[in-house]
C-alpha cells in the first residue's frame, strides 16, 4: 500500500490490472518499432481475459513519444467493442506514459476534464501489455481523438474535428494556415467528401476569431466560439501546467455551418503536472500564458509564432477572465479533496503493475513520484483558489 496518501475509501486494495495479450501475425514487435508509425499490421489476435479478438490491426502513433524506447500504439478492431465500459469503439489508443514515473498524469487530466464539464472529455483504464508473451509494460487504454458516438460525437455532414499543431502540422499531407500563421490540420470529419467545404467554413470563422481577439471585440468572439468550452480548456491547460498546450495537440471542433467553434477535447498530458523528468520545475503559481509572453514574445504586438497566442490574448479580456473564474468557482473550487482522493485511489489500484513497469523501463521510485505529484497538485490548488476563486471585477485584484 501507499502509506500516507489520501484515500477516500480506506478499504481500497491493490487490484490486478487487466492484461492485453497481443499475438502478432507475421511480424515482430521490433520490426513494428523500427518501421514507420503509419504502417498498419493486420491479422493479429488480442486476448483480454476470456475475450478473444481476431483480425486486430496495430500501428504506431504519437510524435515525440514514438521516438522513445517504450512506444504508444493504436489498435483497430473489425467491429466496435465496449472495453471496460468506455463505450463501443473500433479504434483504441494505448498511451505509453513513458516519461511519467507515476503513470497517472493523463488519467488525472481526463478526470479533471470530466469534473470541469468538458463535453467530450475522455476516460481510460490501465492495462498491462504483452506482445507475443513478452511483457511490454503498463499502458493507458483510451479513446482516440476521432469523430464517433463514443468519442467526439458530431453529426452534421459538415462537422469537422481540427488540430492546432504548430510543430508537426506541416508534415501532414494537408494543412491549413490561418491569417495569423496558425497551422491547422483535419483530425477527422463526418463526411470525407465535404472536407473542403467544411474547412472553408472553419477557416473563415477561425480567421474572424483571430481578428476579433486582436481588436478585443468580445461581442464577435462570443458569436464565433463556445466561450465556456474555451474557458474549460484554458483552466485545464493552466492547472495542469501542460507545456504541450497552445502549440500542439490542441483540438477544436465545429458541427456544421450553424455551430460555433468549440475547444477540446483536451489531450496529451504525460509531461504535464510539473513533470521535472522532461521539463524544469514549474512553480505552483506558474502562469503558462504569462510565461509565453515574457519568454518567447518580447514584442507585445507579435501575436503568433510557434506557440499559439490565442489563449494568452483571450485571458487579457475581462469578459473571458470572468467566464474562466465562473467555471472555476462552479466546477473546481472546493473540490481539491475529490481530485486528490481520486489520484490516490488510482495510485493504489495500479501500484503492483506500476512497480513492475518502472522496473522494466528504469523509472524513478513510484511511491515517491506519486507523493510529489499529490503535493504539487495540492499547492497548485492553493494558487488557483486565490487566483480564480473570487469574482473578477469585484474581489479579484490581479490587475489583468
Amino acid at each position: 500500500m501507499l502509506g500516507g496518501l489520501i484515500v477516500e475509501d480506506e478499504n481500497v486494495e491493490t487490484v490486478r490490472v487487466p492484461e492485453f495479450r497481443l499475438t502478432l501475425n507475421g511480424v515482430t514487435l521490433d520490426e513494428i518499432k523500427e518501421n514507420s508509425k503509419e504502417i498498419k499490421y493486420s491479422g493479429n489476435w488480442l486476448k483480454i481475459g476470456d475475450l478473444n479478438i481476431s483480425n486486430v490491426k496495430i500501428k504506431g502513433r504519437g510524435n515525440a513519444t514514438w521516438t522513445q524506447e517504450k512506444k504508444p500504439y493504436q489498435l483497430k478492431f473489425a467491429q466496435k467493442l465496449n472495453l471496460f465500459g468506455l463505450g463501443k469503439l473500433r479504434k483504441w489508443i494505448l498511451i505509453s506514459n513513458y516519461w511519467d514515473d507515476t503513470n497517472l498524469r493523463t488519467d488525472t487530466a481526463f478526470y479533471l476534464a470530466n469534473m470541469i464539464g468538458e463535453k467530450f472529455a475522455h476516460s481510460g483504464e490501465f492495462v498491462e501489455l504483452y506482445v507475443d508473451d513478452e511483457y511490454e509494460g503498463l499502458y493507458y487504454l483510451t479513446q482516440g481523438i476521432e469523430i464517433d458516438k463514443n468519442a467526439v460525437n458530431l453529426r452534421d455532414p459538415l462537422g469537422v474535428l481540427v488540430e492546432l499543431d504548430n510543430i508537426y502540422g506541416k508534415n501532414e499531407d494537408s494543412f491549413f494556415i490561418t491569417n495569423n500563421g496558425e497551422c491547422l490540420t483535419v483530425k477527422d470529419i463526418v463526411v470525407q467528401d465535404n472536407l473542403n467545404l467544411a474547412m472553408a467554413d472553419f477557416m473563415k470563422n477561425f480567421n474572424i476569431l483571430e481578428m476579433a481577439i486582436r481588436e478585443q471585440d468580445y461581442t464577435t468572439i462570443a458569436e464565433i466560439i463556445d466561450v465556456e468550452s474555451f474557458a474549460q480548456y484554458y483552466l485545464i491547460s493552466e492547472f495542469t501546467a501542460n507545456s504541450d498546450a497552445y502549440f500542439t495537440s490542441q483540438y477544436f471542433y465545429k458541427d456544421g455551418f450553424d455551430d460555433k467553434i468549440h475547444a477540446g477535447p483536451v489531450w496529451d498530458f504525460d509531461i504535464a503536472f510539473n513533470n521535472t523528468k522532461v521539463r524544469s520545475e514549474f512553480m505552483a503559481n506558474w502562469d503558462m500564458t504569462g510565461s509565453i509572453e515574457k519568454e518567447y514574445f518580447l514584442d507585445p504586438n507579435q501575436q503568433y509564432d510557434q506557440w499559439s497566442r490565442l489563449f494568452a490574448r483571450l485571458i487579457e479580456l475581462p469578459e473571458f477572465r470572468m467566464e474562466v473564474n465562473r467555471v472555476f468557482q462552479e466546477k473546481m473550487s472546493g473540490r481539491r479533496h475529490k481530485l486528490l482522493s481520486y489520484i490516490s485511489m488510482r495510485a493504489v489500484k495500479i501500484q503492483e503493475a506500476a512497480l513492475k513497469e518502472n522496473e522494466k523501463w528504469k523509472k524513478d521510485d513510484y511511491v515517491q513520484s506519486v507523493r510529489k505529484l499529490l503535493k504539487w497538485i495540492n499547492v497548485r490548488y492553493d494558487y488557483f483558489e486565490k487566483e480564480y476563486g473570487n469574482n473578477y471585477g469585484k474581489n479579484n485584484q490581479s490587475g489583468i
